[in-house]
Formats: C-alpha cells, structure tokens, sequence
C-alpha cells in the first residue's frame, strides 16, 4: 500500500462501508446468473485473498503480450499497449470543509486534492459514467486489490472493452484532475500574493508549525472552519484640494461718441459771444448834363376875331407867319369877341429862339381877324439830365468812393486776441441814392448824384467752438464711464453763414467712452461670482455692464479648474481698455 495516501482523508482503521452504488452494479455483473458476488466486497480483508487469486500484485501492470486476452485480437504486442485501471484506491475527500482560495493550507499540497470522486474498480464497463461526487472513504488499496483479483470469467468481455479504449477513460480522470490543480495552484498565488500586499489588515503571515511547500503558512486542522482574510479596505479617492485663487480677465465695454456740431455765435442769446463792427459814409458826386440837339421851334400865336360872325378856316387850315418865318398849318374856327392862343410848330435846327412879335398880321377885315406873338418862340434843343447820367454818377459815388473807403475802415479795426471775422470780406451796402433825373435846361449845366455806403463784419473766437464741442462731448458719457486717452478729437471751427449779426458755426468733437472699474465695481462683480462653476461665472462676467460681450476668461489656481473659490478677497479682477 503506497504511503501517499496516509492522511487525514484516509484511515485503514475506519470501518467497513457499505459498497457504492455503482460498484454493486458491477458485482452483480461479476456473478453468475447476475447475482451479488460474494468474492468482491470492498474491505479490507478481502483484499489479500482476491490478490492471491489473480496471482498478481494488486497494483501490477500486465506485461506486453501476457494478458489473458492478448491472443484474441491478432497482435501480440496489443496486450502491452493496454495498461490497467489502477486498482489501488485513491483516498476520498476530507469530511470537514475545504480550503478557500487564499486560505494558507490551500499553498500545501496536502491540503488540495487533484480531484474529489470516488474510486472504480477495473471491472467498471467504460458505458457507464464516472462518479465524481464525494463519496464515502474506501477501506483502501488492498480491499479494491482484492475486488480485482476476484472477477469471474463472465467479465472477459467488459475487461476486453476497457483494454479497447483506455486513453479515453484517462481522458475523464487527467483533464479534470489538471484543471483543478491549476485551479487550486493559482488561488494558493493570489492569497499568497494579497497577504503580502502592503498595507494589507492581516499584515505577513508567520510561520507557525513549520513551513509548507508552498510558504511560510500555517496548515490548519482538518475539518476546521477558516474564514476568509479580511479584504484590504478600498483605497479613498484622492480628495481635490479646492481652490486658491482665480483671476478673471475681460475688455472693458466701449461706444463711440459725437458731439452735436451746430452752434451760434451772436451779440447776445447765442452759443457764443460775438462782436460787430460796422460804419457808414455819404459819398456825393457832380456830373453835366447831357446836351439835347435842336429839330425844331415851338411858342404860342394870340389870335383875336372882333367880328361879324365867326372866322372858320377849314383843313387843312391856316398858317401863322412873320419874320420869315411860318407856323405849321391847322383848322381854325373862332367866333366872334373870343381871342384864343394857337400852338406854332416851326421845324428848324436853327436859330435856338424867335423873338416875341416876330410873328403878326391881319388874317380878315370881315370878320376882322388878327394874331401875334406875345413870346419868344424856343428851339427844342438844350441840355439834359438823362438816366445814363444818374448811373454813371452813382457809380462813382459807391465803387469809386464808397467801397475802397469800406474795405480799408475793416481792415483798419483792430480784434481781440484769437478772435477772426466770421467772413473773408465785410459786407458793404448803399443807401440814399439821389440823382436829378430829366431835369432840362437850354444851356449848359451840371447835376449831383450822391450815395451813403454801409460796412459791417463781425468777429468771434474759435476757441470758443472747441470748448463748446468738448464741453457737448464730455456732456454724453454715460454715467461711471471715462474718455479713452488720445481717442478724443479737437474739431476746426467753420463758418457755415453770417445773417445780419448772428453767425452759424459747426464745430463737432469725437471721442470712444468706456466703462470704468473702481475697486467697488470690481468688488460687486467678485462677490457675484465667488463659488459658483467656472461656467456659470463666465456667463454672469459677459452679462455684466461694461464688460464687453464674449470678452471674459478666468484663470483658476488649486483646484480642478471647474469651480471658483468660495472667498471673493482671492479673485482678482483685471479688466483691460479696449
């Protein structure tokens, strides 16, 4: 009997058990007739009597070519190539509980069998399935030897089936057998392997009793109860420091500006103050008048009729004549005591007179009728003032005289300092033209015309203007915003009219305006934003008046970068011009 199997899940000196199931079947098949055979119980004392019988060791492996069977198949060597079942029986499963895996008896090899099943006897057709549960202890090698060596001749058939095909029936022993010893070797590694984990709760095994195969462990007792090592507590996740400090950047919001552009500048009631000057002259001139060619002589003839009857002279009439010279032809009808003065026409450029009583005479003695000349006949020549006199006249009373005066009394006046005329040139007005127009005489003689000129400018200081357009600039930044340096623009007065003595100027200043960051502002704004995630703080930043939309970014120190610290005395406010 070989020594491996002494331990404590073997003991020769247990009693006897009852057969397995299986191996019953297998007796009543040894017996004639199917009856039990009583030659193969399973004990002990069986044993040395069957092994006698068989004339062979229990465990003794058939030669080649020396099984009774051999001839039968044709091939002598076919005997050796066929080796028994072992007969001797393996030793069965401990009652007590087994090992766990990680458990320091699982590291020794007597403390993890290969397999728990049962041992079959060689009678067993390899029909039947094995039994692999935990069966109960056989007596041991010698009572299965004993078994062995008792098979009747009515299992030579089953014996020559087994010989058939014995690699299969290793087959269901070895494979199982490997893998549980896998199975157990690596469990044994692993708990071998968590013990001596660092900070492990069971800390390194002590040897106690001695060192197994596996490790310094300490084998506990069969059939003791072990409880699983306790299992090394779960490391805690690494915690996240919160955050130190943050600083939160952005562009301070910004708008152009533009001062309105228009303004006075008058005496009085205006944008600005204005200053007029202005002065007038009369200016007067003597011209002759222009001479008239003669073309022909005019006067009155007296005529009287002293009766009888009425002296008619019919068309084409009757003409007035003495001194050579004759009136010009005209119907007459006079009556009686009823004297008339008729209209003489002489056409002559010559003489320029003709002297009273130059013409008279006695027309009729019935009715007597007489005329005369009372005055001096005139020639329609002389001299006169004509339009073109007047003209000439007045033009040289205002350009001649009037406008040089006005030009150089401007020009004469002194400003105030910065001040300017509003105009490149004073304006110059005439007024009382007077000039004696149509006036006649027959001799020569000279007319007067005469014309009052007016000046006037009016000045202003353009620094006024630009003051004025700063002042209406600096008018339109919002409340709690600032100019940006050097974005303001310094305008250039222009004059766009003069009416009388008011002005029109445009004078417009620009400027870009941007929000202000006093320490209170930035304070309202930390305030609003500390503790809250780094994306709600970015969405509160860019709503916040003046902060240019889209334009803010946080830097977090400490932390995980997400959220902001809880305290606003870390977060730092750097707000940027644009």
């Amino acid at each position: 009997m070989d020594t491996w199997g002494q331990g404590p899940w073997f003991d020769p000196e247990a009693p006897d058990q009852p057969p397995h199931d299986e191996d019953q079947h297998d007796q009543q098949r040894g017996a004639p007739g199917g009856a039990p055979d009583a030659s193969l119980p399973w004990n002990v004392e069986s044993a040395p009597m069957l092994g006698a019988e068989s004339s062979q060791a229990p465990d003794a492996r058939m030669l080649a070519g020396g099984g009774p069977d051999a001839g039968r198949y044709g091939d002598p060597g076919a005997g050796g190539a066929i080796e028994d079942a072992p007969t001797r029986a393996y030793p069965p499963i401990a009652a007590g509980p087994r090992s766990l895996p990680g458990d320091p008896a699982a590291s020794s090899p007597r403390g993890c069998l290969p397999f728990p099943y049962t041992p079959v006897p060689r009678s067993r057709p390899l029909s039947q399935p094995l039994d692999f549960g935990l069966g109960t202890p056989m007596a041991g090698a010698a009572g299965m030897a004993g078994s062995a060596g008792g098979m009747g001749a009515g299992r030579a058939d089953q014996q020559r089936d087994k010989r058939r095909r014995p690699g299969l029936r290793a087959l269901f022993v070895i494979v199982p057998v490997a893998l549980l010893l896998i199975a157990c070797l690596s469990a044994g590694l692993l708990s071998n392997a968590l013990l001596h984990l660092p900070g492990s709760a069971s800390g390194a095994p002590s040897a106690q009793g001695g060192d197994s195969a596996g490790g310094p462990f300490t084998i506990l007792p069969t059939g003791t109860p072990t409880s699983r090592p306790t299992p090394p507590p779960r490391p805690s996740p690494t915690p996240i420091p919160p955050p130190t400090a943050a600083t939160i950047t952005f562009t301070t919001a910004s708008q152009s500006l533009a001062s309105p552009g228009a303004m006075t500048a008058c005496p009085s009631n205006c944008d600005l103050t204005a200053k007029t000057f202005a002065n007038s002259q009369l200016f007067s001139a003597t011209f002759p008048a222009t001479q008239i060619p003669q073309s022909a002589l005019t006067g009155m003839i007296h005529v009287v009729n002293a009766g009888p009857g009425n002296w008619i002279v019919p068309s084409p009439g009757y003409s007035f004549t003495g001194g050579g010279f004759a009136c010009a032809p005209q119907p007459i009808t006079l009556p009686p005591n009823a004297p008339h003065d008729y209209f003489c026409f002489i056409a002559a450029t010559t003489p320029p007179s003709i002297a009273a009583g130059t013409i008279k005479g006695t027309v009729s003695a019935s009715p007597q009728v007489t005329y005369t000349q009372p005055a001096p006949l005139q020639g329609n020549g002389g001299y006169e003032v004509l339009s073109q006199d007047c003209a000439a006249a007045l033009d040289n009373v205002k350009n001649t005289q009037g406008a040089p005066w006005a030009q150089s009394w401007i020009s004469g006046q002194t400003l105030p300092s910065g001040w300017q005329f509003a105009q490149s040139a004073p304006t110059i007005t005439f007024s009382g033209d007077t000039c004696p127009l149509g006036k006649q005489q027959a001799t020569t003689f000279d007319f007067t015309a005469s014309s009052t000129t007016n000046v006037s400018d009016i000045a202003y200081h353009p620094a006024d203007a630009q003051a004025l357009a700063a002042s209406r600039l600096a008018s339109q930044i919002p409340g709690g915003d600032a100019l940006k340096a050097g974005s303001q623009t310094t305008c250039t007065p222009a004059v766009q009219g003069v009416s009388g003595t008011t002005i029109t100027v445009t004078c417009s200043d620009a400027g870009i305006a941007f929000a202000t960051w006093t320490s209170d502002r930035k304070a309202q704004l930390t305030a609003a934003i500390a503790g809250k995630s780094k994306t709600a703080a970015l969405a509160t930043c860019n709503a916040t008046p003046g902060v240019q939309a889209n334009s803010c970014a946080i830097t977090i120190q400490g932390g995980d970068g997400t959220l902001l610290p809880a305290s606003a005395a870390v977060i730092t406010v750097d707000a940027r011009l644009p």
